[in-house]
């Protein structure tokens, strides 16, 4: 549950995220997510059900935080292994982001951190086979900031145009 400037009180993981983080350790993922990351503590509790000996899957923490950027890429830069989609959008104002983005995608790496940038790049093609050019212009800037990966957030197979 995540809601804008509120501090929530409701245990980070739940019953059925523990059972999935589990089950995906059993059957040995790359990869496991979590969403609405605001503080360490959150990946701390997900790591502590990482008990058998390494390799670990890699977390990618999807950031909603909305502490000062020098704080958060300081962290970003000395944490490795975690790779954080880069949807800020909903925090920080508009003008904002293109800056903090380029910020994340470049201080991230020097940590060995991967970036993901996640966006609602490629929306419009759930009801149009092209792209708008503001879109395309989206997906080209992460490619160049050097993003590890893009996901286009708004693409789904049940598209008029999947």
């Amino acid at each position: 549950m995540d809601a804008l400037d509120v501090k929530v009180s409701l245990p980070r993981l739940t019953a059925k995220d523990i059972a999935d983080v589990k089950l995906g350790l059993e059957i040995s993922v790359d990869f496991i997510a979590l969403s609405f990351v605001r503080e360490a503590g959150d990946l701390a509790q997900l790591r502590k059900l990482f008990t058998a000996p390494m390799p670990h899957p890699l977390v990618i923490a999807k950031s909603r935080i909305r502490k000062p950027l020098p704080t958060w890429t300081k962290s970003c830069a000395n944490r490795r292994g975690d790779g954080r989609p880069g949807d800020l959008g909903i925090e920080l104002p508009y003008e904002e982001l293109p800056i903090i983005q380029r910020r994340i995608v470049k201080t991230c790496p020097a940590g060995g951190r991967p970036v993901i940038v996640a966006t609602h790049m490629l929306e419009s093609m759930i009801e149009s086979p092209m792209p708008t050019r503001a879109e395309v212009t989206d997906v080209a800037n992460a490619v160049f900031e050097q993003a590890d990966a893009i996901m286009p957030a708004a693409r789904r197979r049940w598209a008029n145009i999947p």
